[in-house]
């Protein structure tokens, strides 16, 4: 018994000891696990910034988003390229073997690069004595060629590196010309600088990915977090409003339009009256070789009858290095519409209910000289014209006695309710605001002058926006749509708002029916002055507009050289469509033949735009008839 009851007394004191040392060891495990918890969710800040030299961390990049035009066709996308960088910690002594290197593949001048590393260099020296970490990086120049590629990944020099680096372009070929003003382009970081690439900077802008680990010796990763990783999401694609086709469209007849010309500049614009959609938008320029620099005491002298008048330079937009840089007179750059302007006053006067169409009025026989001594003459000389046909037949005198009857306030504030004097608000740079005299500053001379499109500047994209309040469907008819630059989605379409209401239904639709006539006899011109031309398939209404360009100087206008303009809506049953196309400076012969007016420069232009265009949309042909007219 005394054996077996100490047995029992050495297994409690074994069992008591193994409970106290687990006791222990589970406390002790606790302990540590609530000190990894302290540290692991409160460190301190030296822990902090131990554990932070500890972890390294990669940048993952994503692509910019690509933007289309209206159909998913590509104008600006993002692929990958090689870039040079130095290391200035690596390169060794002496340096200008490895610097001349770096100078041939990377195009950079020597001197450039000599100077961007060694100051690299010294500053290493100063961070060395001062117990800091070398600088390890520095760009050299932009993308390599392939051929530099090539050579660059046969040998390099020590401390010498290829990187890939993101490079954003726009369509190849002759395409880039026709959208690089809209577009614009981005910065070395793939920031958007100018155009929709910054207007639509948050929506195409990737945002990058990291991933932070804890790296081994050889600095590949050794331990991830589970949190540590972020992946990079790319940027959204954007769908502009732009057609490549209509763009091709608009720069064919534009350039045919300088050449029959002999014209300094052409610009259009087509937009879409319902969703006001920008479809197209181009400039073109050429420097006539009989064209001379402005100058003022030549100017002087042909003014006071001395010498004849040069054809001077008018337009002369600077060179740009590249297709984004492009200067866009369509929405930089204002002139006076002359008679394109016509319709606006007339409705004004009409909605007023000072005189309807059948009502006659007194045109003068094409010569009138007014109260205060002003001389108005009107090209198609007419005793008497019916309120309609001052604005068919554009006549000067009876749409200034029909402005006459309004008083400077309703005029000028009906100038303003179509939009002009202000921007369109397109993410575009440098977008012209346009001029409308000042209240403060309002005449009768004004009075006079805006009733047929002077004393106001407009830019081609406003005269668009405004005309498309004739061109609107249904309930949206005289209303002004809100112009943009990304393509509407079904959804857009079914949920378009009729905007501002800028004139009666009725009195809109009468001068898209008035301006009809307007328009064929334009096209009738056309057809005898271009038989080659497409045919007439289509109906158009629209106005023509001459006027004479101001002087470089600013100091009055130029006696020979003019604006000639055209606008039209298609088809005129139901639009589509809204084209404004100006014909910048034509011709010394052009103005001697009497071809220089907008009928007959830029109308041709007009129309064949547009019968190429609504093919193009699948709108049937309809029967037109000129053979009366």
């Amino acid at each position: 018994m005394r054996i077996g009851g100490e047995a029992e007394a050495r297994a409690r004191r074994v069992d008591r000891f193994a409970a106290i040392a687990a006791v222990a060891l589970v406390g002790a495990l606790v302990v540590v696990l609530g000190r990894v918890v302290q540290l692991q969710a409160f460190p301190s800040e030296r822990l902090e910034a131990l554990a932070a030299e500890r972890f390294a961390v990669r940048s993952a990049q994503a692509r910019r988003g690509d933007v289309l035009d209206r159909r998913g066709r590509p104008l600006a996308s993002t692929r990958t390229g090689w870039r040079v960088f130095v290391d200035p910690h690596l390169i060794e002594h002496p340096y200008m073997p490895t610097l001349n290197t770096v100078a041939d593949l990377t195009g950079v001048p020597t001197e450039a690069v000599v100077s961007r590393v060694m100051a690299r260099v010294a500053r290493n020296e100063r961070r060395a004595q001062e117990g800091r970490g070398p600088i390890r990086y520095v760009s050299v120049g932009g993308e390599l060629t392939d051929g530099a590629v090539a050579r660059a990944q046969q040998e390099l020099p020590v401390g010498v590196h290829l990187e890939t680096i993101p490079v954003r372009e726009l369509v190849q070929g002759e395409a880039a010309e026709l959208v690089g003003s809209i577009i614009g382009r981005v910065d070395v970081n793939q920031h958007g600088l100018g155009g929709v690439e910054a207007a639509f900077d948050e929506q195409l802008g990737p945002s990058p990915g990291a991933l932070v680990y804890m790296p081994a010796s050889s600095g590949e990763p050794m331990w991830i977090e589970p949190d540590g990783i972020e992946p990079p999401t790319p940027g959204e694609p954007l769908r502009l409003s732009i057609d490549l086709t209509l763009q091709q469209i608009l720069r064919e007849e534009l350039d045919r339009a300088l050449v029959r010309n002999d014209a300094s500049g052409a610009r259009g614009v087509m937009v879409d009256p319902h969703t006001g959609e920008v479809l197209a938008m181009l400039d073109r320029v050429r420097r006539p070789v009989d064209a001379v620099e402005f100058d003022g005491e030549v100017a002087g002298a042909a003014a006071r009858g001395e010498r004849e008048w040069p054809r001077f330079v008018v337009v002369d937009p600077p060179v740009a290095s590249e297709p984004a840089l492009a200067y866009n007179r369509c929405v930089r750059d204002v002139y006076e519409p002359g008679s394109t302007f016509k319709p606006f006053a007339w409705a004004l006067v009409t909605e007023r209910g000072v005189f309807s169409p059948a009502d006659e009025l007194d045109t003068e026989s094409g010569v009138w000289r007014q109260p205060n001594g002003r001389v108005l003459r009107d090209v198609a000389a007419r005793d008497r014209q019916t309120w309609g046909d001052v604005l068919i037949n554009s006549s000067n005198i009876g749409m200034a006695k029909g402005t006459d009857e309004l008083t400077h306030e309703e005029l000028r504030a009906g100038v303003l309710r179509f939009g002009f004097g202000e921007s369109t608000r397109l993410p575009i740079d440098h977008e012209a605001d346009g001029l409308v005299t000042p209240m403060a500053s309002w005449s009768d001379f004004t009075q006079t002058s805006v009733a047929f499109g002077y004393e106001i500047a407009v830019t081609p994209l406003q005269m668009a926006r405004a005309f498309s309040v004739f061109a609107r469907g249904g309930a949206q008819l005289g209303t002004l749509p809100r112009l943009r630059l990304t393509a509407a989605g079904e959804a857009d379409r079914a949920a378009i708002e009729l905007r501002v209401r800028v004139l009666p239904e009725w009195v809109a639709g009468l001068v898209r029916t008035l301006l009809e006539e307007v328009a064929s006899r334009m096209e009738v011109w056309a057809a005898r002055d271009y038989p080659e031309d497409p045919p007439t398939r289509y109906a158009i209404s629209g106005k023509s507009g001459t006027s004479r360009m101001v002087r470089p100087d600013g100091r009055g206008y130029l006696p020979r050289q003019y604006h000639a303009s055209f606008v039209a809506m298609a088809p005129v049953e139901s639009p589509r469509i809204v084209v404004v196309v100006v014909v910048d400076d034509p011709g010394p012969s052009r103005v001697a033949a009497r071809r220089h007016f907008g009928s007959r420069a830029a109308g041709p232009a007009v129309r064949n735009i547009v019968q190429r265009t609504l093919p193009y949309f699948g709108v049937p042909a309809q029967s037109v008839d000129l053979s009366s007219r």
